[in-house]
């Protein structure tokens, strides 16, 4: 899951390098900055039997997109570079990236 921002999507295509055939992504998501509605991305998500979230989201997103993962009842872990030890994302996550 990656917002459309220079700086997301350079993370995004980091962890496509690193990973390279160790991992596959089956669902790949890009956002505008000004989306915040993420249930159809959840419902993908858990639908898709995946192991693992790249939250690769602008800080204002991520914990919005957190959230509404919890909601809707995905549980998978989700992993991002940095972003989740913003203030603003743990508070808009309402206590949802706890742990991760």
């Amino acid at each position: 899951m990656t917002t459309l921002h220079e700086g997301n999507l350079a993370m995004q295509q980091a962890v496509l390098r690193a990973a390279g055939d160790a991992l596959t992504f089956p669902v790949r998501e890009e956002v505008l900055l000004s989306e915040t509605e993420f249930r159809t991305t959840a419902a993908k998500l858990r639908d898709a039997h995946v192991d693992a979230i790249a939250v690769l989201l602008h800080p204002a997103h991520s914990g919005i997109f957190a959230r509404v993962l919890r909601q809707s009842g995905v549980l998978l872990p989700l992993f991002a570079l940095g972003n989740f030890e913003d203030l603003g994302v743990r508070k808009s996550a309402a206590g949802t990236l706890d742990g991760q």
